[in-house]
C-alpha cells in the first residue's frame, strides 16, 4: 500500500512486514520491519539497504505515474473543451 501525508511531505509504503517512510522535502527515509518493530521505533535500512531501495524506486515510479495520469487527463479535458467549441 502506498500512502501520503496530507500535506504530500511525507511518502510511505507498507507490506505486512515493511514500512518504508520517505520524507519529500528534506530526503530522510527511514524503514522499519513491522514483524520485529511493530511501534516503528527502529530505523533498519542500513541493515536492509536492498529493501529500502526497492520501495524508494517504487515510490518514485508511482510519482512518476501519477504525474503522466495528471498530464493525460488535463490534455484529455483541453482536447474535449476544444472539441465543445467547434
Amino acid at each position: 500500500m502506498i500512502s501520503k501525508t496530507e500535506n504530500n511531505r511525507t511518502r510511505s509504503v507498507r507490506t505486512s512486514r515493511w514500512k518504508f517512510v520517505s520524507d519529500v522535502e528534506t530526503g530522510a527515509e527511514r524503514l522499519y520491519d513491522l514483524a520485529a518493530d511493530p511501534d516503528e521505533t527502529t530505523d533498519v535500512r542500513a541493515e536492509y539497504p536492498e529493501v529500502g531501495s526497492l520501495f524508494a524506486d517504487l515510490l518514485d515510479r508511482h510519482e512518476t505515474t501519477q504525474t503522466e495520469k495528471a498530464t493525460i487527463e488535463a490534455a484529455t479535458s483541453d482536447l474535449l473543451a476544444t472539441e465543445g467549441s467547434l
